[in-house]
């Protein structure tokens, strides 16, 4: 995964555990903003269902596409850049087994993904499109790959620039790691010179704050143990990452955007 609020990584599986179930309310080892409530919606938003194939971009530890395989019956395909993290996930058991229903791919997201054409009824891509640059011809195929008029695509933007961002803030956002912001307008025409077609626009901005609220909550209460796990300068890195996002999140600075679209009739 690209979007990681908390990186407890020198946390033992134990507590990260508990504290994705604090947090999130489902330990789907996911390290970015989405609960179990927005789990539970992308089922409703992208209406996967049994023997319907469902594309996760950028799936990570493949835990949610675990968890919308399970809670809609469809077949899921994670794609994932990292493959360490992908080997990791494999050697402590966190993948699911052959014959699960759920594929994870090690592939680059930013290029063609080499998938048989009309190969899925929906596509979900949490928290990584501010990595997919150039954007366009990343829009092109995953409209070469939706089935149907009506297959829908999910794209959640979790920088999406409503005010000015400092470089200071910038770089403890996004980490050192080139994020493309871009306005909501900006990703309306480009998903419009796709050939692909807008159904909502949901801001899911205070869903965002209050993970990041609870992920602070957690980390004050077990400071001790992370102190002894991970050190003093990334606890308060931590810490610190959860107050830009309160700030920049109440202050409608930066947003986290949900992006409902469908394939559409037109020509790509």
């Amino acid at each position: 995964m690209f979007s990681r609020p908390i990186d407890l990584h020198g946390a033992s599986p134990a507590l990260w555990s508990q504290l994705r179930l604090e947090v999130y309310g489902v330990d789907a080892r996911q390290h970015g903003w989405s609960t179990r409530a927005e789990l539970d919606r992308m089922v409703d938003w992208l209406r996967p269902h049994s023997g319907s194939r469902l594309l996760d971009v950028g799936c990570g530890e493949g835990g949610p596409a675990r968890y919308l395989a399970a809670e809609s019956g469809a077949r899921v395909v994670g794609v994932e850049l990292d493959l360490e993290l992908v080997q990791t996930a494999r050697r402590e058991g966190a993948l699911p087994p052959l014959g699960s229903g759920v594929e994870i791919v090690v592939a680059d997201a930013r290029r063609s993904l080499g998938l048989q054409s009309a190969a899925f009824d929906a596509i979900s891509c949490v928290d990584v499109v501010p990595h997919l640059v150039p954007l366009g011809p990343v829009l092109h195929d995953w409209r070469r790959l939706l089935a149907q008029p009506e297959s829908r695509l999910l794209v959640i933007d979790p920088v999406v620039p409503f005010g000015p961002v400092s470089d200071a803030e910038l770089r403890l956002r996004t980490g050192g790691v080139h994020y493309e912001l871009r306005a909501s307008a900006d990703f309306s025409a480009a998903l419009q010179k796709a050939s692909l077609q807008l159904l909502d626009e949901i801001d899911l901005t205070p869903e965002m704050l209050a993970v990041a609220d609870a992920w602070a909550t957690a980390v004050q209460r077990e400071r001790q143990s992370l102190l002894v796990l991970d050190g003093e300068a990334a606890v308060q890195h931590q810490l610190d990452f959860c107050r830009l996002i309160l700030e920049l999140g109440c202050s409608r600075r930066l947003r986290r955007i949900a992006y409902l679209v469908a394939r559409g009739h037109g020509r790509a």
